[in-house]
């Protein structure tokens, strides 16, 4: 009487193990599918076209969230503690992937640094999963570690239509303390996976493996540069920050056949973290679904602003001395809501 028993046992437990396994296919089937949703649902992007300038670039986005990944110094108004406010005030949203944690910028000696880098794929793989809205990326000072983690996931956020890189790396004819030579090469490689970027003068030589010079250029070559940084990569390019022979700032801008140039009155100082300012107004500007030549614009008299406030009661050439940009913050807010007003019908 065992046997029929046993038997009995085992069909039993054979259709509970095949019950069990199908549960299981089944929940596996589901959470692959909405896994996959989410991915889709994480990469709703507004499609736009960028690629040419001469006042024809136009980023238009129906959300405007940015993902912003740069270090965060604990002193100092630059990287993070620049683009976060600026974008904010925008009236846009960031999404943050911090690279590095710092006590203050490179610029000041013995600094501390704590490296991120390791929570930026993590962070993105959450994202997917909650079904974010992004509108643009832009990336700032990144260091090395992170510049290898952005190596190998900027090419999956291919489909963004906007997608910033300021090199962050050099100024005034050299290297950013702690970067050499592999960097620029790590660099080269990120930006063939950007749709724009805005290097200074001394990184575009750099980039381009040119020698860096610190003396004043002429306009004309200034945009030899940003036509040649174009030629080379094929990435419309914004050259910032170019001291010119003729005693003003200069700013030029490059793709396809089209280079233009735009200057301002050279104000007296040094001071850190303009470059990220003005990465972050331009940036911003963009994702609003301004022109690009509007963008610059904007971008260059909220530094000359902000520059101004600061030299009132600065110690010009201070590396402790931050740029005051807050009071000029509400420019960028009135601005904002003045262009939401004249959009409406």
């Amino acid at each position: 009487m065992e046997a029929p028993h046993k038997k009995s046992c085992g069909k039993s437990a054979n259709a509970i193990m095949l019950f069990f396994l199908s549960v299981v296919a089944l929940l596996l089937v589901y959470h692959v599918t909405v896994f996959s949703r989410q991915q889709t649902t994480f990469w709703r992007y507004s499609r736009a076209e960028f690629g040419t300038i001469g006042g024809k670039v136009v980023v238009c986005m129906a959300d405007q969230s940015i993902i912003v990944s740069q270090d965060l110094c604990g002193a100092g108004a630059v990287s993070l503690g620049a683009a976060l406010p600026i974008l904010a005030a925008l009236g846009l949203r960031p999404r943050v992937l911090p690279t590095a944690l710092l006590s203050t910028h490179t610029g000041i000696p013995d600094n501390t640094y704590l490296d991120l880098s390791g929570q930026i794929a993590p962070i993105l793989r959450h994202w997917a999963t909650v079904a974010l809205d992004i509108g643009g990326l832009y990336l700032g000072y990144l260091g090395p570690q992170a510049l290898a983690v952005w190596r190998e996931q900027l090419p999956r956020l291919a489909a963004l239509p906007l997608r910033v890189v300021d090199p962050a790396m050099a100024d005034g004819g050299k290297l950013y303390r702690g970067l050499d030579a592999d960097y620029v090469t790590g660099m080269r490689n990120l930006l063939a996976h950007a749709t724009l970027v805005t290097p200074n003068v001394t990184e575009a030589q750099l980039l381009l493996g040119r020698k860096p010079t610190t003396k004043p250029v002429t306009a004309a070559a200034a945009q030899e540069l940003a036509a040649a940084f174009f030629a080379q990569f094929q990435i419309p390019v914004v050259l910032t920050g170019i001291a010119l022979t003729s005693g003003r700032i200069g700013v030029a801008s490059a793709a396809q056949q089209t280079v233009q140039m735009q200057t301002t009155e050279a104000l007296p100082g040094h001071y850190f973290g303009t470059g990220d300012m003005f990465a972050s107004v331009l940036a911003g500007r963009l994702l609003q679904g301004r022109p690009l030549q509007t963008a610059i614009a904007s971008a260059m008299d909220f530094i000359a602003q902000a520059i101004a406030v600061t030299n009132q009661a600065a110690e010009a050439d201070n590396p402790l001395q931050d740029v005051n940009f807050g009071p000029v913050l509400p420019t960028l807010v009135a601005s904002s809501t003045r262009a939401e007003s004249e959009e409406q019908p």
